[in-house]
């Protein structure tokens, strides 16, 4: 599946390239670009690796909130990728 997704962020982008438009930066808040970004860090060791929620940028919570981490990691994800394609329409039609 992430490699899958990778492909389709390469696609989109080689797209944006041949229009000679920006290429995109997909939000570190969401599965997609916490992995990308993941990739894309120089240095270090890197380990291949499945998406997780421990890529994701950390999520101020409450402590009576921490069972229900994971959900609002995926809420805010998906608030992020909605604005996300709203910003860049174009690049998905």
């Amino acid at each position: 599946m992430e490699s899958a997704a990778a492909g389709l962020a390469a696609g989109i982008n080689a797209a944006e390239a041949a229009k000679r438009r920006q290429p995109l930066i997909f939000p570190e808040q969401t599965a997609l670009g916490s992995l990308l970004r993941y990739i894309s860090i120089p240095g270090g060791a890197f380990q291949p690796m499945n998406v997780n929620f421990g890529l994701f940028p950390p999520i101020k919570i409450e402590k009576n909130q921490r069972k229900q981490k994971n959900l609002l990691l995926a809420q805010r994800a998906l608030q992020e990728l909605q604005g996300f394609i709203e910003k860049n329409r174009q690049a998905f039609e």
